[in-house]
């Protein structure tokens, strides 16, 4: 029996700036600060407030770096709704990972109330700025009606744009909906390449779900005549040949906060 991956709970990677001491020296320097001179005790403080100055300035970069700062209590107290405030600035300003943190925000209810619509809303920016866990996680939303209409066309477009953007997930959810027949036509080719590419994506990075890859892989291959699986091999072997896994390595991890049901 194959066993679908809803991933209800829709992961988010920690996508950090990296720490900006570059910034915070710039902006000493350019207001004629020196060490002995300043008020500042320590190296994270000048960071923290040069940060605080260039975000109130309009420095998307600054304003995503504090909201992950206030987020994971990096330097400064945790404060969800300070975090909150922060990702939003930079997700106005465009800021494709803010946009889907403050998606993400917006689901779980994490330092302002839950909102699906408008979750959905800054998973579909994100989602069209390019950003394939977005993409994944709007699939989802359109599979599932949470923050809009249920729209399964709009959801296979975006399960697609993401499972080509190297999300392991996305192709096991296109592989169990060509291997059932659910929601597209049934095609045991096209669900055992994309099987063969999340076992190769997800790796020993995500051991349930290449664990269920495998079982599907035995599911499929026990159905199929020895030329489709030599097909699926092939179209598999030429997707990898121009998408090496390792170049995903970072999206595909396993995260405490994904689900799976059988219907």
């Amino acid at each position: 029996m194959i066993n679908p991956l809803y991933f209800i709970e829709i992961p988010m990677i920690k996508r950090r700036f990296a720490h900006t001491c570059v910034i915070a020296c710039a902006l000493l320097f350019a207001q004629g600060m020196n060490a002995a001179a300043s008020t500042i005790t320590t190296t994270e403080d000048a960071a923290i407030q040069a940060l605080q100055k260039a975000a109130s300035e309009g420095d998307v970069y600054a304003q995503r770096d504090l909201g992950y700062r206030y987020r994971d209590g990096l330097g400064v107290a945790a404060n969800p709704t300070t975090a909150y405030e922060y990702f939003l600035q930079a997700a106005q300003q465009g800021d494709r990972d803010a946009m889907a943190t403050v998606a993400e925000i917006y689901r779980m209810g994490q330092g302002t109330e839950t909102n699906p619509t408008e979750a959905f809303n800054w998973y579909k920016k994100a989602a069209e700025s390019g950003d394939p866990m977005s993409q994944f996680a709007l699939a989802l939303l359109y599979k599932s009606g949470s923050g809009t209409e249920v729209n399964i066309p709009e959801a296979i477009r975006w399960y697609r744009q993401s499972a080509e953007q190297g999300v392991a997930a996305a192709q096991y959810n296109l592989s169990y909906m060509t291997a059932t027949g659910h929601d597209l036509p049934k095609d045991y080719v096209e669900a055992y390449s994309r099987i063969i590419i999340v076992i190769a994506l997800a790796g020993d990075r995500m051991l349930l779900l290449t664990a269920m890859a495998k079982d599907t892989k035995s599911f499929l291959a026990a159905r199929m005549t020895k030329p489709q699986i030599k097909r699926a091999k092939l179209r598999a072997a030429a997707w990898l040949a121009d998408h090496p896994p390792a170049e995903y390595a970072n999206i595909n991890v396993q995260r405490s906060d994904t689900t799976q049901k059988t219907p």
